[in-house]
């Protein structure tokens, strides 16, 4: 009976200590959790905008331009007995690709309000497919014997459908009346202002090419990961990817991962100290309670193993709730276009995402890891056992 009333006493004890810093506790242990969502939503957000951004701007570069051009490597135009021989190379090694001759030549577009050089790209029946313009008319349709302009183009000379304008080729005085069928829109500013499309067949001739010449064959495919290898190595062919013709492009997209990654990794810090702060001061502030259950029997490899499995508990929930959040920004964003970014500075109408969950599981375990260090550092550093008498005494 003595012994029942030694441990409720002890209990009780035990209970008024905890409850007198109860707030404190609740704090420490929110600051810990906040830190935990803070980093997991910051930097795995930031990462999936960053690479969501430079993946839609690359699938719109390869959809306008193609992913590969093939030319002559004599510096001569092809002929269609050499596109024979391209589409037989292509056939027999890769499948579910589109292909279309190309003549690209610079010439000057003229209306009443003003003209404008630009560049023609001449295509094939297949043209419409290899760059997807179907995707990025806003308005009316392609015609065999007319001609397609961009929205900026249309917008400076006042340009609408079924207008008549003229087209003249500097390089040997031709002059062509078309009629304007399709206005076109990427927000991507050299195509918009100085590109127009038509059909080759129509237009050939004004350019002084013969029937049966053209520039280079555009290739493209809808094949995730499709890749073009330099199968015409031992022919009259050289191939150029969209990654030479753009690489100027490649290397601004890509020259703000730098500063962002040292971002994120000041994030990753901050919170990591954040982290530590909540753990250490936990621990510094219930060596009462550690004195108490030391009294019971505990050991000190015990104690590290319960704050371990505390700290653990806390930092699977804080993962768990991140990712949440995550998961519902990412769905509204995609599905209602949450936030929107000017199209004619950053080429898309709104902040695009490519959330990959392999950022969360890495950056999980990094963290797990570094909880799991910093507890352990701190337990064997902090944990200590106050004299029991004065514990006890009222």
């Amino acid at each position: 009976m003595i012994r029942i009333r030694k441990y409720f006493f002890l209990l009780k004890r035990f209970i008024r200590l905890f409850n007198k810093n109860f707030l404190f506790n609740t704090f420490i242990n929110f600051l810990f959790l906040s830190s935990i969502v803070f980093c997991f939503t910051t930097i795995v957000l930031t990462t999936s905008i960053n690479e969501g951004f430079k993946k839609d701007i690359q699938e719109k570069i390869i959809n306008l331009d193609g992913y590969a051009r093939i030319y002559s490597n004599r510096s001569f135009p092809l002929k269609n007995s050499d596109f024979t021989t391209i589409k037989k190379i292509l056939s027999d090694k890769y499948k579910n690709i589109d292909y279309t001759q190309l003549i690209n030549s610079e010439i000057i577009l003229k209306t009443s309000n003003g003209s404008e050089g630009v560049f023609i790209n001449l295509f094939d029946n297949n043209g419409m497919n290899v760059f997807n313009l179907y995707d990025f008319i806003t308005e009316g349709d392609f015609k065999k014997d007319a001609i397609i302009v961009g929205s900026s183009l249309a917008k400076k000379l006042s340009i609408n459908i079924n207008d008549d304008i003229y087209l003249f080729n500097h390089n040997n005085n031709n002059v062509r009346h078309v009629e304007v069928s399709a206005i076109f829109e990427t927000n991507i500013a050299d195509y918009d202002k100085h590109t127009i499309y038509a059909h080759i067949d129509s237009f050939k001739d004004f350019l002084d090419y013969s029937y049966d010449e053209f520039d280079c064959v555009v290739i493209n495919s809808k094949q995730d990961n499709f890749e073009i290898n330099n199968i015409f190595q031992n022919n009259n062919f050289i191939t150029v990817t969209w990654e030479d013709r753009f690489s100027n492009f490649l290397l601004w997209l890509f020259s703000y991962d730098i500063p962002i990654k040292v971002l994120l990794l000041f994030i990753f810090i901050v919170s990591l100290l954040n982290i530590s702060s909540s753990i250490y001061l936990d621990l510094l502030y219930n060596n009462k309670n550690n004195t108490l259950l030391y009294i019971f029997g505990l050991t000190k490899q015990e104690f590290i193993f319960i704050y371990m499995i505390k700290n653990i508990y806390i930092y699977i929930f804080g993962s768990f709730l991140s990712y949440i959040l995550i998961k519902i920004f990412v769905y509204i964003q995609l599905s209602y276009d949450l936030i929107s970014i000017p199209k004619s500075i950053y080429m898309l109408s709104s902040v695009p995402i490519n959330f990959d969950v392999n950022y969360f599981i890495y950056l999980f375990s990094i963290l797990l890891a570094c909880i799991i260090c910093i507890t352990l550092l701190f337990s064997i550093l902090t944990i200590t056992f106050n004299n029991p008498s004065k514990l006890i005494k009222k």
